[in-house]
């Protein structure tokens, strides 16, 4: 487990579309997980 906390992760997504930080439906649950389990990301 140490080793995931010395990684950087990118979630990469689609371009920012209707004031949502991604137009991807797929990818916007998964950025929003993320920011609430307040993960990092580059």
């Amino acid at each position: 487990m140490d080793e995931l906390d010395n990684q950087k992760l990118t979630l990469v997504a689609r371009k920012p579309c209707f004031g949502l930080p991604t137009a991807c439906p797929s990818c916007l649950p998964v950025y929003i997980y993320l920011r609430f389990a307040q993960v990092p990301l580059i």
